[in-house]
């Protein structure tokens, strides 16, 4: 009856199949919260092992003494539930005395202690229960030599077991680690692009207030208190927008063109002569979703290097448009007080701001792409196109929008 058991060779497995055993586990454990099925689930499992224990023994030779299925598989069970019940103290010398780097030797000295005197007692309950659930009379002696024949045929393989077990709960308790450390640092890496991101955005807010105010105060120079009374209200308007999209870094393209028609509201009454803009927007675009205030450094690029230098009308374009997967956006405005020689190679602080914010967003699935000849400059945008979630049709607050904006 007592012969030693043979184990099949654990087969290795990747990356992937461990990522999928922790998820599921993490599922088994959302969706089985119960501790009394968890216990249940534990025995269950060690039940399964004894009645394929008991299987392999059952098409093994017993010699002169032949047993039942039904007895043979209660042997098993009682020697393997034992060994259930010696799995969580084992486990919690594993986790108490873990081998780490500074404590190696320590550890792996208690460790070693415990799988001695673990095997040991395990080996004397294995003989005791074998010989509680075989012997139908006891005799002297029987105990002491049914002993040392389990030292001799067992001993080496529960005590490999028992290191099986402390190699199975380091294993798991430095991948916890691993995935620890692999979700703090992405946390980290998040909050780091969030906090830059944040940055490019203080930096791009005073930028545009110190044009909309340094406009209003050509007005009041002007003596056109008038217009800058409009102009402030419009300012206002803008600063309650943004201070109501703080915390969207992506909106939809409607919401979007509402900001900018207000900003070229704001910037045409400085050049009431000199600017007009052609929206050429594709309606099917209005709910693309887009980085909030994405176009508003295009604008004031276009009005900065296309307006102002002469008495001339010069029309700033503004287009957007879907194409397939992609929406595009584009301003163009022609080369009114600097030629294209001119312009600066590196951008200005609204599209390098542009740039960077669209590099957050897509990587390397976007394009940014500026163009110019002697008679214009183009700034052209294209991205993947994604549907906002709060995109609404047109209101009336947006065509009182539009129609103070068109000039």
């Amino acid at each position: 009856m007592n012969r030693s058991m043979t184990t099949r060779d654990a087969s290795a497995i990747g990356t992937q199949q461990k990522v999928f055993c922790v998820e599921a586990l993490k599922l088994y454990r959302n969706l089985i919260p119960s501790a009394s099925f968890r216990i249940l689930a534990y025995i269950g499992l060690w039940t399964v092992i004894a009645a394929a224990s008991a299987i392999h023994w059952w098409f093994y030779p017993q010699g002169i003494y032949p047993y039942t299925w039904w007895e043979l598989f209660g042997v098993k069970a009682a020697v393997w539930y034992a060994w259930g019940l010696l799995t969580p103290l084992i486990l919690w010398l594993g986790a108490r005395f873990r081998i780490e780097s500074q404590l190696q030797v320590q550890r792996s000295a208690i460790l070693l202690a415990g799988g001695l005197v673990t095997t040991g007692l395990y080996l004397v309950t294995y003989t005791l229960l074998i010989l509680w659930l075989t012997s139908q009379q006891p005799q002297e002696g029987q105990f002491e030599s049914m002993l040392a024949f389990v030292i001799s045929r067992h001993s080496t393989y529960y005590f490999l077991a028992f290191w099986a077990v402390i190699a199975i709960e380091h294993v798991v308790a430095y991948y916890h680690r691993y995935l620890e450390r692999e979700r703090l640092t992405a946390q980290l890496q998040a909050q780091l692009a969030e906090a830059q991101l944040e940055r490019l955005k203080n930096q791009l807010q005073p930028h545009f207030l110190f044009n909309a105010l340094n406009t209003v105060s050509s007005m009041v120079l002007s003596d056109k208190k008038s217009e800058a009374y409009d102009t402030l209200a419009d300012l206002a308007e803008l600063l309650r927008i943004s201070l109501d999209r703080d915390q969207s870094e992506i909106v939809s393209l409607q919401e979007e063109m509402e900001f900018s028609r207000l900003y070229v509201s704001v910037m045409a009454r400085r050049f009431p002569d000199q600017l007009s803009v052609d929206w050429q927007i594709d309606p099917d675009a209005l709910d693309a979703a887009v980085p909030n205030m994405i176009l508003q450094p295009l604008i004031e690029n276009a009005i900065k290097h296309g307006v102002g230098g002469d008495d001339k009308k010069h029309i700033v374009t503004i287009s957007a448009k879907v194409d397939g997967m992609l929406v595009h956006f584009s301003v163009v405005n022609p080369v009114g007080k600097i030629t294209p020689d001119a312009l600066p190679t590196g951008h200005g602080i609204g599209l390098t701001h542009a740039v960077q914010r669209l590099q957050y967003h897509y990587g390397a699935n976007h394009e940014f792409k500026v163009d110019s000849n002697s008679e214009h400059f183009s700034v052209s945008i294209a991205i993947p196109y994604t549907k906002h979630q709060t995109a609404r049709s047109l209101g009336d607050r947006d065509q009182k929008t539009i129609a103070r904006s068109r000039h």
